[in-house]
């Protein structure tokens, strides 16, 4: 008998569902030993393996029993093809469920529509018992199908594998792209599997096999736990900062006792070398980040709010102005919450400054309620507020950190609310401290999210610790929001209270002491200010001016010229710097605005081609970096680089204005008179920075001067004090012969190597905070530079000739000065 199933099964090509029977049964196996504690989803792949693998079964008792029809009784032939049917619509079924654990929040419909077609499946194969529509044994006991058996058996399952890939494509924003791509690949390939086992090789049984096959690529791919690996990497991470602990313990030792093992001293400090190379990189790696993420985040939104400037000097409709408005007090409370993230001396040194000043009330309640109020209805939430129009309006604090922590708190329960509403009630009570009026304000966020377990409030203000996370596993975020708010809370003097019933929602409360400077309450504020917008106007226009402005990015070339139209002045823009060159060698401009961040040739590449360039008929053209790179210490990288001024994306309005004021030859700027209108100033035959006042001021004693400072200089070396009295002691052993260079160039009227020695002191001096030497060299080099200006050269060597002293007078003194710092 066995022999005969044996061939039996092998006449039908049943190795395949055989093999994929063997194959189940140890995945199935091995799933649920591994996994014990699994997930919505890993529970639902454990099903759908499992389902397949009992359907391979019941296919192979199935045809067995088809076959061997003549031998068996007809109940058994019939009951066991039934369950086979039964099996193949479950397995199905579970494939759309597994599909469906990775959509939060899937519709209750599509569950109950697929419900019914399971259990109509299961009620047609009953029928069929009776009826035989799909199959049935004839009177000579042979097994016959009816041409409604493919529809009956394998359709069903074909439908709900169609229906898996429709909800994967709909819901595709749910899965990680590798998720949704293998899942694909999956459900096609059984589906190929079942036409071809129903139109061309019935007889071969290749659907389960391909089905397990499928499952076991999913496992491999997306259902082994990222979190296991996870884990691994933070106990590798654990191991090597331990490992890394021990190996400076040892080096220190080792340096303890370099006198009785001089070999052992070497190595350490080969090693101590080796970290302090490593802790470079590490600390250059962030610095790029940083500075990267400082480009991406500023750049749009510089473009938003030179626009949101634009509307709100042109229009005087009130609706859209104070629409403008709403952009522009969130846009701006962004933009400082990220140059805070983004300044690289606070993150390194874990400091964080409350600089209090005036500040109204009623303008923070109205900044924050707009920044969030669109997130929160975004997830179809109730936004309420209630504040007491009895407060104070006019306070002293830190209105920005007091934005920070309230945005940070309004977001989170923004996040961690699916369902209900988020209410921000804000009320306080007067007091007396130190014999002046305070107010104690309570801003309270409650809401009707997933709430705090008992047993994680300890955890709540860890940094990069996320809380619930079979829960929270889908919420963006990095753990650090509440770590960062509570730190800011302390340092302004209050405190953060939280409050939480799990699965039912959490209040948070922020107590805190501010000082009242007036007695307008916010009610009567909001009233005298609503919908105020001051009209823009410039104070000069320069329409004989031509100005360059150079950026990779349409949208911000777009907002440099609507912002400059109110000076009427020509501005010419190009998105390269190639093209930047080709219109410099053709055309002169009298200040040129270059970006940093552009392809194929950036910013300070372009301006050193600039500066290399035998045809540039912008000569001695102030040129100024343009940039969204705002972090610690890049203004001072581009002045080394050469740019003579530094303004930071979003730029605004009056900003651009006014450097375009700081930088323009004064002759072509025409200032508003007193009675508004714009008369022209009388012009100067020269046009020269030089023609300013000198560049010491007249009658102050440079001996009295602190002529450097160890702090600036101490910036450009990381606080290293090593390297920075490194090239303090060069500074000072190189002096002499960089002396005798500038006077002997002065001499002998060698106006370009003059220059040359000029920009390299301006550098050097710059690098050991000689701030004031600094500032001299370079206006002495901008005048060097002018002598190749046949226009300008006479009144430039004047100035160098009237100045030239007292730059050695300087160097020298602050060369003696240096000295001192030394012996300190």
């Amino acid at each position: 008998m066995l022999e005969q199933g044996l061939n039996a099964l092998s006449r039908f090509n049943a190795s395949y569902s055989v093999a994929a029977v063997l194959f189940g049964a140890v995945l199935s196996l091995f799933l649920f030993i591994r996994y014990p504690k699994a997930d919505a989803t890993m529970r639902a792949f454990r099903k759908f393996v499992l389902a397949t693998t009992i359907s391979a079964v019941l296919e192979i008792v199935a045809n067995g029993a088809a076959f061997y029809s003549q031998d068996l009784p007809t109940w058994f032939v019939m009951f066991s093809n039934m369950i086979s049917g039964f099996g193949t619509a479950t397995c199905s079924y579970f494939l759309v469920s597994y599909v469906y654990s990775y959509v939060k929040d899937m519709h209750i419909l599509p569950r109950i529509i697929n419900n019914i077609i399971l259990i109509t499946s299961y009620i047609l194969q009953l029928l069929n018992l009776r009826f035989h529509f799909y199959y049935y044994v004839d009177e000579a006991k042979n097994f016959v199908h009816e041409k409604h058996y493919v529809y009956g058996v394998y359709f069903i399952s074909l439908y709900f594998i169609i229906f898996a890939s429709v909800v994967l494509i709909i819901y595709r924003k749910a899965y990680q792209p590798r998720s949704f791509n293998y899942i694909m690949m999956s459900a096609a390939a059984v589906s190929v599997m079942i036409l071809i086992q129903t139109t061309q090789t019935v007889d071969m049984m290749l659907t389960y096999f391909t089905a397990l096959l499928g499952s076991f690529i999913l496992f491999l791919t997306l259902e082994t736990p990222d979190y296991y690996k996870l884990m691994d990497t933070i106990d590798a991470l654990e191991r090597s900062k331990e490992e890394t602990e021990h190996a400076r313990e040892d080096a220190e030792k080792a340096k303890d006792d370099a006198l009785a093992a001089r070999a052992e001293a070497i190595e350490s400090q080969r090693e101590a070398e080796k970290a302090r190379e490593d802790a470079v990189e590490a600390s250059n790696a962030k610095s790029d980040f940083l500075a990267n993420m400082s480009h991406e985040i500023r750049t749009p939104m510089n473009t938003i709010l030179g626009m949101d400037e634009m509307i709100l000097r042109e229009s005087r409709d009130q609706n859209v102005v104070e629409y403008a408005q709403n952009i522009q007090h969130a846009g701006n409370t962004l933009l400082q919450i990220i140059n805070d993230i983004l300044d690289l001396s606070k993150i390194e040194s874990g400091k964080m400054e409350v600089i209090a000043a005036d500040y109204h009330l009623s303008e923070v309640v109205h900044d924050v309620s707009t920044m969030v109020r669109m997130k929160i209805k975004e997830k179809n939430l109730d936004f309420f507020y209630d504040v007491d129009e009895s407060l104070p309006d006019t306070l002293l604090g830190d209105e920005v950190r007091l934005k920070q922590v309230l945005i940070n708190i309004l977001n989170n329960a923004a996040k961690y609310t699916k369902i209900g509403h988020v209410h921000f009630t804000v009320e306080g009570e007067r007091t007396i401290k130190n014999d002046l009026p305070y107010i104690r304000l309570r801003f309270i966020i409650e809401d009707t999210g997933i709430g705090i377990k008992d047993e994680d409030m300890d955890k709540l203000y860890h940094t990069f610790e996320r809380l619930d996370l079979d829960k929270n596993r889908d919420i963006e975020g990095t753990g650090l929001g509440l770590a960062i708010t509570n730190e800011i809370v302390k340092l302004m003097g209050g405190k953060l209270l939280v409050s939480s019933v799990y699965e039912k929602g959490t209040t948070f409360t922020v107590e805190l002491s501010q000082q009242i400077l007036g007695e307008t309450t916010i009610s009567e504020y909001a009233q005298d200010h609503r919908g105020v917008q001051e009209v823009y106007e410039n104070d000069f226009i320069a329409p004989d001016a031509s100005i360059l402005a150079v950026d990779d990015n349409e949208m911000n070339l777009v907002v440099v010229m609507n912002l400059l139209k109110g000076i009427k002045s020509k501005v010419t823009v190009v998105k390269s710097g190639f093209a930047c060159l080709e219109k410099m060698k053709k055309e002169h401009f009298d200040i040129i605005f270059l970006d940093h961040m552009m392809p194929e040739m950036d910013g300070i590449e372009t301006l050193h081609q600039i500066h290399d360039m035998d045809d540039n008929k912008c000569e001695g053209s102030p040129i100024i970096v343009l940039t969204a790179n705002a972090i610690a210490g890049m203004k001072e990288m581009y002045m080394n680089e050469g740019f003579v001024d530094y303004l930071s994306k979003p730029v605004r309005g009056e900003e651009l204005e006014a450097m375009v004021k700081k930088h323009l030859d004064p002759a072509l700027i025409i200032e508003k008179g007193r009675d508004g209108g714009f008369e022209e100033a009388p012009r100067r035959a020269q046009l020269n920075e030089v023609e300013a006042a000198p560049a010491v001021e007249q009658g102050k004693d440079e001996d009295d001067q602190e002529l450097i400072s160890k702090s600036d200089g101490m910036v450009f070396f990381g606080n290293n004090e090593r390297l920075y009295f490194d090239v303090v002691k060069m500074f000072v052993g190189i002096s002499s012969e960089k002396r005798d260079e500038l006077i002997r160039a002065f001499d002998e009227r060698d106006w370009k190597n003059y220059t040359i020695y000029v920009h390299a002191l301006k550098s050097s001096s710059r690098n050991i905070g000689a701030n004031a030497l600094y500032d001299f060299a370079r206006r002495m080099e901008s005048a060097g530079n002018q002598t190749e200006n046949e226009k300008n050269r006479e009144i430039s060597e004047k100035f160098i000739d009237a100045n030239h002293d007292k730059l050695i007078h300087m160097y020298m003194d602050t060369v003696e000065q240096a000295k001192k710092l030394m012996e300190k």
